[in-house]
């Protein structure tokens, strides 16, 4: 995509990425493939991240990286949706106002390499002394090579913490070593009568992107086939999401109007625009109309009830409940 990665030496591209690099992980720092030719001093080099603290610390550091390298540096921090409707739209148009850029390691990286979004950095953090590359841990390190090329440097790890009350699990052999032990003593500690559960998650909306990876990877470790892991870890982590959004997508489906309304013929009406059929030139039937109004609610309540739990669960995913 753009030229400025060419300008980067390694000693200032690696400083650059050591001042931010505290822990190392899934957060990643990359820069765009290269178009050809060299930038001029005046041209900015052009940083997309996620507005977070470590974003923030390499936003606190570009003083230092403009006078070592003597070209300005313009950063942009966006929230997490907005960095990939970003993305999506800049990429996928061959846009060139996009020099480094913030990605998740193991969401994004094999997308952006596959549509060959990201330049090789394997000489630039392997023959700097000063960036150390090695002193990174060894897992963080894989999630950045794809294809045998390193396409991006750890910035931020965020792993999954389990905390536990030594009252409790004292009476049942322990702290649970494997999933399966941590679901049974969960699920014999659970009184929903009293209020009381053996386990509490906490997410935010799609928290299966940091969840999945580590939690289903310790599944697999466990002994769980790929499927396993699917059918006992994946999929109840996200039936109140799917839930939630199965039943929103059946009230927009079921209510539909405009579209039915227009692409449909006597054939294959919706039911909202059959209500049409009681408003004539002789006079509205408000009977039959609100009867009709009525009864096209019934299926739309039953389906609200019969899934409430899930969808209360996926609405309220951020919270904390104990």
């Amino acid at each position: 995509m753009s030229t400025s990665s060419q300008l980067l030496s390694r000693r200032s591209f690696g400083r650059l990425a050591a001042g931010v690099a505290g822990a190392a992980g899934t957060g990643a720092l990359s820069a765009c493939t290269t178009g050809g030719g060299r930038p001029s001093a005046d041209t900015p080099l052009r940083i997309m991240a996620i507005n977070h603290v470590w974003s923030q610390a390499v936003r606190r550091r570009t003083k230092e990286f403009e006078e070592r390298m003597g070209r300005r540096v313009s950063m942009t921090l966006l929230t997490a949706d907005q960095l990939a409707s970003s993305y999506n739209v800049k990429l996928n148009a061959s846009g060139t106002d996009v020099d480094v850029m913030m990605v998740r390691a193991l969401q994004e990286q094999l997308l952006f390499t596959h549509n060959g979004w990201l330049t090789d950095l394997s000489d630039r953090v392997a023959q700097d002394e000063d960036f150390a590359w090695p002193d990174f841990q060894k897992a963080p390190r894989d999630a950045s090579v794809s294809g045998g090329k390193v396409l991006s440097v750890p910035v931020v790890t965020e792993r999954p913490a389990l905390y536990y009350r030594k009252d409790l699990v004292e009476d049942h052999g322990g702290p649970p070593p494997t999933l399966e032990q941590l679901m049974a003593t969960a699920q014999e500690l659970t009184d929903k009568r009293k209020g009381f559960y053996g386990f509490v998650g906490r997410g935010q909306r799609s928290g299966a992107v940091s969840q999945w990876s580590s939690v289903e990877e310790a599944a697999r470790t466990d002994g769980l086939s790929a499927f396993g892991a699917f059918r006992r870890i994946a999929l109840p982590l996200a039936a109140p999401g799917t839930a939630t959004a199965s039943l929103v997508a059946f009230v927009f489906s079921w209510n539909n109007f405009m579209f039915a309304l227009i692409f449909a013929d006597d054939r294959t009406q919706t039911v909202p625009v059959t209500l049409f059929n009681f408003i004539s030139y002789a006079g509205t039937d408000w009977g039959g109309l609100m009867a009709a109004a009525t009864l096209i609610t019934v299926p739309v309540v039953l389906a609200a009830v019969l899934g409430q739990k899930y969808l209360v669960a996926g609405l309220t995913s951020g919270a904390t409940k104990g």
